[in-house]
């Protein structure tokens, strides 16, 4: 029974690290997409100003 609850916990701490993962990954995608959009569009507003 407590190699049971055991296994279980260990399952479910590692599931829990697993969508902890995935969550910051996802997060991390669309913070570094976000970056790209505003990368690219300050210098586009800058160059039409400059002109």
């Amino acid at each position: 029974m407590f190699m049971f609850t055991f296994i279980s916990n260990g399952l479910t701490s590692t599931y829990k690290l697993l969508l902890m993962v995935i969550w910051w990954r996802s997060l991390f995608e669309s913070f570094s997409s976000l970056l790209e959009f505003q990368d690219s569009f300050p210098w586009s507003l800058q160059e039409r100003m400059l002109k």
